[in-house]
């Protein structure tokens, strides 16, 4: 504590008697002072000290040393009714030219307004609005139109709410274009704490103002005001203005302001019913703009801004124009990679005919893009987003070649695989064209590999479980053990529980309940105990058990068999865990332990239930099966 007054001590007399570098030295340790002098001491001589002292004479590095500092001590200040002792000082920064230290000011003043006690906001809130509201100086009216949304909330008297909407009402038409910026700026925060009737009475036209205005910085942030208007001001006639307004923007002079517009476009659709249907001429006109960044824009909303389509407006309307950017040798390779990244969102905008359909075309487009090898790996990194497996598989002589494409020596093999490969699958040999060494000659650089790398997983966690899952069901059982312990538990291990619990185990339980194919019940014996030494306990009792609990009663003894030889596992398994004994000898198949399950422990709760279960099967009509009950009831 000592230590901590001294030090306080030389950081006071720093900004006493320092030069410019002490005072920015001790203002970065300003909560240090306020919490050796305490609360009380801090409000009463701390603070008006430093409003007192030269320090804020002083040139821009200093002030905004001293804006950061007294953000810091703001909680050392104790109970609320010492916030307001901040606020001069603070008001202070708020006035000042430079833009960095204005905003560590405002930013300041808006944490410290809500603490004002509720008998002092008009005295030190409303009052502090009112002189910057009032300051002949723009950067006074700048601050004010940044804190009227923080002032608002905090007062409650009536006459004081209106003098401030009137205040940011004339900031909208402010002679000085900062002053309207900062107030197009202020507005997405204003409007989500005015009542809905004041937004469609008097700020919505403030925004039609500004939606005007003379100044590209105000309107470029107008699209997205119309964004955040509040729901319940979304009448009929509101709507109309906006898509107006909406309108207007989309085709500014300025391809700022498009841009931001663009980019708003899905936000905008969002807050009311058949807005997507209305504003799609809007989204082809982005599409087709002339400026790259503005097609960007478009091409980043595209899963975003269709889920307010029609299907039949999907197909008929975007996938053309879409399917012309990405086979075009004029498209930017940035448009075609913001294109990769949200192309393979649009499952969720259309039903599964129709995007296998138009989507994997445009996807396999991408994948074989000649231009950009950076289109190619974007469209890797993103491919596992698409929801059905099948679409993957489709594509897999394309991804084959694209992540080839990227190690040179191996071109020459990769092509002749690739031939092999489409055979194969949904995506014919004609479609594919192989990149040839001399494209690739200079294009693999080790970034482009890094990425490619990383990606593989999610693009075996998407290709590889169909395969997996369809060896579970093969009508050889050595396949199918190996499938269900092996490859269920590798899967296990990267994926993690959750994806485990997602992906595989409703397969397996569907095949528990296979009306028709009795081989299906008999695999799904096995392949639950596999997925429970994943998934543990608690998936063991809810869900794993009573399909067991089922098999144990099958019509087809082999499949009443399994289910023995599985309860048998788990068991042995608990019992030489507790043992540690080594068991890697033992085969499945005999009913006994393969060492991939020496993992699996169950709470004496399960295992009575595991018993009950074989007690009855130790009555069972079936010998063998009747055996594998009486043996593991005897050993456990």
């Amino acid at each position: 504590m000592q230590s901590q007054l001294t030090q306080a001590a030389i950081f006071l007399e720093n900004i006493k008697t320092g030069d410019k570098a002490d005072h920015i030295n001790a203002f970065k340790h300003l909560d240090l002072i306020s919490e050796a002098l305490g609360a009380e001491r801090t409000a009463q001589e701390f603070l008006p000290f430093l409003y007192r002292s030269k320090c804020l004479d002083e040139d821009e590095d200093v002030l905004s040393a001293l804006g950061s500092g007294l953000a810091k001590i703001v909680p050392f200040l104790g109970a609320a009714q010492r916030a307001h002792h901040i606020i001069p000082i603070l008001e202070h920064l708020a006035a000042i030219e430079d833009i960095s230290v204005r905003n560590r000011g405002v930013s300041t003043l808006a944490a410290v307004i809500p603490l004002v006690q509720p008998q002092l906001v008009e005295r030190h809130v409303y009052r502090l609005i009112m002189r910057l509201s009032k300051g002949e100086w723009y950067t006074k009216r700048c601050s004010a139109a940044c804190l009227i949304p923080f002032a608002y909330t905090t007062c409650t008297v009536r006459k004081q709410r209106d003098e401030m909407i009137h205040a940011f009402v004339g900031f909208c038409h402010d002679d000085h274009p900062a002053v309207r910026r900062a107030a197009v700026c202020a507005l997405k925060s204003f409007t989500s704490v005015c009542d809905w009737s004041l937004v469609k009475a008097q700020l919505l036209p403030a925004v039609e103002s500004l939606a005007a205005d003379d100044c590209e910085g105000v309107r470029v942030w107008v699209a997205e005001v119309l964004s955040f208007l509040p729901q319940p001001a979304w009448t009929e006639e509101t709507k109309n203005t906006v898509v107006r307004l909406f309108m207007q923007l989309s085709r500014d002079a300025s391809w700022r302001v498009r841009y931001k517009t663009a980019e708003s476009i899905s936000s905008i659709c969002a807050k009311k019913k058949n807005l997507g249907s209305e504003l799609l001429n809007v989204y082809l006109e982005f599409m087709n703009d002339e400026e790259s960044e503005i097609k960007t824009a478009a091409a980043n909303q595209l899963s975003k801004y269709c889920q307010f389509l029609s299907n039949d407006e999907i197909v008929t309307k975007v996938i053309p124009v879409l399917k012309r950017m990405i086979q075009s040798a004029d498209t930017q390779s940035s448009i075609k990679e913001s294109f990769a990244v949200s192309i393979m969102k649009m499952p969720s905008a259309l039903p599964p005919q129709l995007h296998t359909k138009h989507i994997i075309p445009c996807v396999l487009e991408l994948l074989k893009d000649t231009q950009s090898a950076e289109v190619r790996v974007t469209a890797l990194e993103n491919i596992a987003q698409l929801s059905k497996p099948s679409d993957v598989e489709s594509l897999l002589p394309a991804i084959s070649a694209t992540i080839s494409s990227f190690t040179p020596n191996q071109n020459q093999n990769n092509q002749q695989n690739t031939q092999m490969n489409s055979t194969q699958t949904n995506v014919s040999a004609t479609q594919i064209v192989p990149l040839t060494p001399l494209q690739f000659a200079a294009e693999p650089q080790w970034r482009d590999r890094v990425r490619v790398a990383a990606c593989l997983p999610q693009i075996a966690r998407v290709s590889l479980l169909p395969v997996a899952l369809e060896w579970i069901r093969d009508q050889t059982v050595v396949v199918r053990e190996t499938a269900a312990i092996g490859c269920f538990r590798a899967l296990g291990n990267i994926y993690g529980k959750q994806w485990v619990q997602r992906s595989i185990l409703p397969f397996v339980l569907s095949m528990a309940r296979s009306p028709k194919n009795w081989v299906w019940r008999q695999a799904s014996a096995g392949a639950l105990l596999a997925l429970e030494g994943i998934l543990g306990e608690d998936v063991l009792r809810s869900s794993i058990l009573s399909s067991i609990a089922v098999l144990s009663k099958d019509k087809v003894p082999n499949v009443r068999l399994a289910a023995a030889r599985t309860l048998r596992v788990l068991l042995i398994a608990d019992k030489e865990k507790e043992k540690e004994k080594d068991a890697n000898t033992i085969n499945m198949q005999q009913g006994q332990l393969p060492s991939i399950f020496s993992s699996i422990s169950i709470s004496p709760q399960t295992k009575r239930e595991v018993k009950n279960i074989l007690e009855k099967m130790a009555q069972d009509r079936d010998n063998e099966v009747k055996s594998i009950a009486l043996l593991t009831l005897r050993e456990t």
